[in-house]
């Protein structure tokens, strides 16, 4: 029989880990890289790779294939590292507030839309900016 998932304090923090490390490693792939000629690449750049000239259609070919490639990995890991920060900080502000999240166990339904409520529309301010 499996183990049962437990998902605890120290189960999100781990998870929490990991999307940060997942963020730093879009951010690197995302990053420049140099070749050992000494020339750099990005993958928000188009592809520089010699390929016969235009009027060489295998050579065209192959790099539009190479470029379709490039443009489709940048793109996912563009979102990947989107996904992951969004998933590092609804984490930690989860475990930020678990205290005041653990307190809603306890209310009514009337109360859970008032607080939904509140939430939305943000703290009240005064007419100079203060939060009241």
């Amino acid at each position: 029989m499996a183990e049962p998932i437990v998902i605890n304090e120290a189960y999100l923090k781990a998870r929490k880990t990991d999307f940060a490390n997942f963020y730093d490693q879009a951010v690197s792939r995302l990053g420049y890289h140099s070749w050992t000629t000494g020339q750099t690449f990005n993958l928000s750049q188009k592809l520089v790779m010699p390929s016969g000239g235009g009027k060489f259609t295998p050579g065209t070919n192959l790099y539009n294939a190479a470029e379709a490639v490039r443009e489709n990995f940048a793109g996912r890991m563009g979102q990947f590292k989107i996904q992951s920060e969004n998933l590092y900080e609804g984490l930690d502000d989860l475990l930020e507030n678990q205290e005041e999240i653990q307190n809603l166990n306890n209310i009514t339904a009337d109360e859970f839309g008032y607080y939904v409520e509140e939430v939305a529309s943000g703290p009240a301010t005064t007419s100079g900016g203060q939060t009241t």
